[in-house]
């Protein structure tokens, strides 16, 4: 079972803004939900346990599910999620190296580039900046959106990228951790990790 995967269908559950999923030892011993009023916490609980059924096939103590309600009114435009159209990189003769990712937001396209010397290491950071520079272009003055961070880790036997995001408002500072299991286009993975970070964000970030 992903864990990561089950909190990302809760989270597409209308009234959902947020969920947090605790395991222990391969047993859920809590699932900490934040919606908003526009549905009554009883019927968010029985969805959040027909996730579970039908993505784990085992069902999960209601007594572990913990919704917490914002008196924020339902957002009747609020943005999809971010979708990958395409992600390019190209090596000139001259060895940099020119990164473009295209984004769809709803219908709306963004792409953003980033140009550098080609090494492994910064190529990595241009796709980054490249989604980051496209993500950009959807939002007002504020944020800005800084790399911070990425490091490649093994879990389970898997390699999986962790991106680490800071967005700078007037409010201060705010970090955002996404990860993505790296298969055959790393440099996909790069911007499913960027955008995983800030996905469960974007009915905030974006106009």
């Amino acid at each position: 079972m992903e864990i990561g995967h089950i909190e990302e269908m809760i989270r597409k559950l209308s009234g959902v803004i947020s969920c947090k999923i605790v395991e222990s030892e391969d047993v859920i011993s809590e699932v900490h939900v934040l919606t908003n009023l526009e549905r009554h916490p009883k019927q968010i609980s029985r969805d959040i346990q027909s996730v579970f059924m039908a993505s784990w096939g085992r069902a999960v103590d209601r007594k572990c599910i913990s919704i917490a309600q914002l008196d924020v009114e339902p957002s009747k435009t609020a943005p999809g999620r971010i979708q990958i159209e395409e992600v390019e990189y190209n090596i000139g003769s001259d060895s940099i190296a020119r990164a473009s990712v295209a984004l769809r937001v709803s219908d709306i396209m963004y792409k953003g580039e980033s140009s550098g010397v080609n090494t492994v290491r910064n190529s990595d950071r241009l796709i980054v900046e490249a989604t980051l520079n496209g993500l950009h272009e959807a939002f007002t003055s504020e944020p800005r959106l800084v790399l911070e961070d990425i490091q490649t880790l093994t879990v389970a036997g898997q390699s999986v990228y962790n991106v680490a995001i800071c967005s700078l408002q007037r409010s201060g500072e705010e970090l955002h951790i996404g990860s993505a299991l790296i298969g055959g286009d790393n440099r996909t993975a790069l911007v499913k990790a960027t955008l995983d970070a800030l996905n469960r964000r974007m009915n905030i970030l974006l106009k």
